[in-house]
C-alpha cells in the first residue's frame, strides 16, 4: 500500500482583496452577493477539508494500533462549517472504554503523545479543570493540531451550530462577515472566533430571528441529551428540517443594520451577562436559580451548555470601548445612502476599507484561546497588529535552561511588570509587593526599622517639600535566601498577558535612588522599584517627572498582548510578543524596547545564583 501524500496547507494567514476582487464585489447584484462572495473566498476548500480529514484518519489510525476502541473526531471550526483556510484542525478523543480499567487516563495520554506519526512534539496543558489539550504540528500537511480530552461539550455545540445554520441560510454568512470585519477594526485580539460566533447567534436569537436552545430544551419532540450534568438536548439531525425558519424579505443589508444597531443600544458591560441558552440578557448578581460564571469580565457570554463558562472572558475595559465605537461606526456606514448605491466602493467595501489606502486587507491566524467550548481551540484572525521578537542566548551549562528562563520570564511579568494572565483567572493585587520607602534628609546617623536600613537624621513627612535627589538614598535589605526553585514551564509556551501599568517608565531613575543590599537578589530589587513607581512613596526631584506620569495612568492603562516561547536547536529561548491591536502600538514598541536591555542583562545576573545551585 502506498503511504498517503499530503499537500501542506501552505501561509494562507493574510488575504488582501485587491483588484480584481474588488471589481467582482463592485459587480454584486447587492450587500447578500458580496457577502456570499466573501464566504466563499474565505472558508475551507474542498481540498483543505480532504487534507485535514486525512491527517484526522492518519493519527486515528495510529492510536488504534495501540489502542483499538479508541476514537478520534474532528470538533471546531473545521466540523462546524465556519472554518478557514488557516483553522486548525481539533480532534476529540475518546478513550478506550476496554482499558479505562487497564490504564489511567495520564498513561493513555503519554501513549499517545509518544507515538503520534510524523508530529513535532507534543505539549500537553489543562484547560482548568475542563479538559485536556495535547497541541502539535502535524509536519507533512504543517497542520496545527489539538486533541482534546474529556470536552465531549465541545462535539455537542460543534453540532448544535450545524444544526443553527441549516434552519437560517443567512446565519453563515453573516457570521463569516462578522468575524471579518471584527478582525479589520483591529479589535479582535481579546475574541475567539467562537466568541464573536456566539455574539451573532445571541442578536440573532435575542431579535426572534432564530430559535432559542431553552425553547428547544422545552420542546416534547426534542431527546433528552446529558453532559457533564449539564443538558445539551436539541434535535435530531432527521428533525432539523422541521425548525427551518425563514424570511425572504429580509436582506443582509437589513441584518447588518439590526446587528450594529443592537450592540450600539445594547452597550456591553461588566455589569450584564449574554445567556446564550435562553438569549436573554442578565444583571450579573441576580439572585437566580442559574449558576455563577468561571470569572466576570467587561464582556459576559454565557455559554449556550456549560452554563458556568464565560466564553467572553478575555476582554478588558479598554477593549470593550473600543469593539463599542466600532460598532457605533459601522452603524453609521450602514445606515448612509452610498452603502447601497452601486457607485465606487459600495456595500461591505466600505466597512472593510482600509483608510489609509485603497487595498482592503483581512488577516487571519490562530486563535490563542483554545478554552472556549465550541470553538475547538482553532480561529481564525488577528488584524493590524505587531509582533516583536527577541532571544535569550543560553550562555551557561543549566539544565533545562530554557524551560526555567521561560518560568522565570513569567515570574518577572507578574511580580516585575504586575502583569494579569487572564487565562488562570487569577485577579493581581497591585497591594501585594509591600513596599519600605522612608526618605531622609541628611547622614549623620543610621537607623535600622524592620527589613529596611536607612541612613539619615530627620524622617520627611509624605507632604513635604522633596529635599534635592542627590542628598537622598534608599537603602533596602531583603533576607530571604532565593534557593533556586524556580518553576519550569512546557515549551512551547502561549500565553496572553495585560499589562494595566507603564511600569518600564521612569525605571531606570528610580532604580538610581536604591543602595542595593548584599542580602537583596535581583527580582526583589526590580519588585521594590516597581513598587515605589506605584506608590511614589519615595522618589523626588527629577524622578517625580518620570513617575508621576506612570501613576497618573495607572488606573486608565491597559494592555493586552500574546506572549510565545520556544526553544531552537542551540537551547536558545526565542519570544515573541505579539499586540493583536492597532492600538498602543507606540507604548507596545517602548516596553519591547526596554525589555531588549533589561532582560538580557537581569538574567545574566540572576543565573549565577539561583540557577547555579
Amino acid at each position: 500500500m502506498k503511504p498517503r501524500v499530503f499537500k501542506g496547507v501552505g501561509n494562507r494567514k493574510s488575504f488582501e482583496i485587491g483588484k480584481d476582487l474588488q471589481e467582482k464585489l463592485i459587480c454584486c447584484k447587492d450587500v447578500m452577493e458580496q457577502v456570499e462572495l466573501l464566504q466563499e473566498e474565505w472558508k475551507l476548500t474542498a481540498k483543505e477539508m480532504k487534507t485535514r480529514h486525512d491527517v484526522c484518519e492518519s493519527i486515528k489510525s495510529a492510536c488504534q494500533k495501540i489502542l483499538p476502541n479508541c476514537d478520534l473526531v474532528p470538533y471546531g471550526s473545521c466540523a462546524n462549517g465556519f472554518g478557514i483556510h488557516c483553522c486548525d484542525l481539533d480532534l476529540h478523543y475518546t478513550r478506550d472504554t476496554q482499558r479505562k480499567e487497564e490504564m489511567t487516563l495520564e498513561q493513555e495520554v503519554d501513549i499517545i503523545t509518544k507515538f503520534l506519526p510524523n508530529c513535532s512534539k507534543a505539549v500537553v496543558s489543562n484547560i482548568g479543570e475542563r479538559f485536556q489539550l495535547i497541541k502539535f504540528k502535524h509536519k507533512p500537511s504543517q497542520l496545527q493540531c489539538d486533541i482534546s480530552i474529556g470536552n465531549e461539550l465541545g462535539v455537542r455545540n460543534t453540532e448544535y451550530q450545524l444544526f443553527l445554520c441549516s434552519i437560517h441560510d443567512k446565519l453563515k454568512p453573516l457570521v463569516y462577515f462578522i468575524r471579518a470585519w471584527v478582525r479589520h477594526c483591529g479589535v479582535a485580539g481579546q475574541l475567539s472566533s467562537y466568541a464573536i460566533t456566539l455574539l451573532v447567534i445571541f442578536f440573532m436569537q435575542n431579535t426572534k430571528r432564530l430559535v432559542t436552545l431553552a425553547d428547544l430544551q422545552k420542546d416534547d419532540r426534542v431527546k433528552r441529551v446529558e453532559l457533564k450534568s449539564w443538558d445539551c438536548s436539541f434535535p435530531d439531525r432527521e428533525e432539523w428540517h422541521t425548525y427551518k425558519q425563514v424570511n425572504k424579505e429580509e436582506t443582509m443589508v437589513d441584518l447588518l443594520k439590526a446587528f450594529f444597531t443592537f450592540y450600539v443600544e445594547l452597550k456591553l458591560r461588566k455589569s450584564i451577562i449574554l445567556n446564550l441558552n435562553t438569549a436573554q440578557v442578565e444583571s450579573v448578581g441576580d439572585d437566580d436559580d442559574l449558576p455563577q460564571l468561571d470569572r466576570v469580565t467587561p464582556l459576559n457570554i454565557r455559554d449556550p451548555f456549560e452554563l458556568t463558562h464565560n466564553v467572553g472572558g478575555f476582554a478588558t475595559q479598554q477593549f470593550m470601548r473600543s469593539l463599542y465605537k466600532c460598532f457605533c461606526d459601522a452603524r453609521k456606514i450602514a445606515y448612509k445612502k452610498a452603502f447601497v448605491v452601486k457607485e465606487g466602493k459600495w456595500g461591505v467595501l466600505q466597512l472593510l476599507e482600509k483608510k489609509d489606502s485603497g487595498a482592503v486587507t483581512v488577516q487571519l491566524s490562530t486563535s490563542v484561546d483554545s478554552s472556549s467550548t465550541g470553538g475547538g481551540g482553532g480561529s481564525d484572525a488577528t488584524l493590524p497588529g505587531l509582533t516583536l521578537p527577541l532571544t535569550l542566548k543560553n550562555t551557561s551549562n543549566v539544565k533545562d535552561w530554557p524551560s526555567r528562563t521561560a518560568g522565570l520570564m513569567l515570574k518577572i511579568l507578574r511580580q516585575v511588570f504586575r502583569a494579569k494572565f487572564p487565562m488562570d483567572g487569577e485577579e493581581m493585587d497591585e497591594q501585594t509587593e509591600e513596599t519600605v520607602t522612608t526618605m531622609w534628609c541628611d547622614h549623620k546617623r543610621n537607623i535600622t526599622n524592620g527589613d529596611t536600613k536607612i541612613s539619615a537624621g530627620k524622617k520627611r513627612a509624605m507632604d513635604d517639600t522633596p529635599v534635592p535627589v542627590k542628598r537622598s538614598k534608599i537603602v533596602v535589605h531583603n533576607h530571604h535566601n532565593n534557593n533556586g526553585n524556580d518553576e519550569q514551564v512546557s515549551l512551547p509556551l502561549v500565553a496572553r498577558c495585560e499589562l494595566c501599568s507603564k511600569l518600564w517608565e521612569g525605571r531606570r531613575n528610580v532604580r538610581r535612588k536604591i543602595v542595593k543590599s548584599s542580602n537583596l537578589d535581583e527580582l526583589d530589587l526590580e519588585q521594590r522599584v516597581s513598587a515605589l513607581i506605584i506608590n511614589n512613596g519615595g522618589v523626588v526631584g527629577k524622578a517625580d517627572e518620570s513617575t508621576s506620569s506612570v501613576n497618573s495612568s495607572i488606573d486608565c492603562f491597559s494592555m493586552s498582548f500574546v506572549l510565545r516561547a520556544d526553544v531552537d536547536t542551540e537551547d536558545n529561548l526565542l519570544l515573541n510578543f505579539e499586540l493583536q491591536t492597532s492600538e498602543l502600538r507606540t507604548d507596545f514598541v517602548n516596553f519591547h524596547h526596554y525589555l531588549q536591555t533589561f532582560l538580557p542583562s537581569f538574567m545574566s545576573k540572576y543565573h549565577k545564583n539561583p540557577f547555579d545551585k
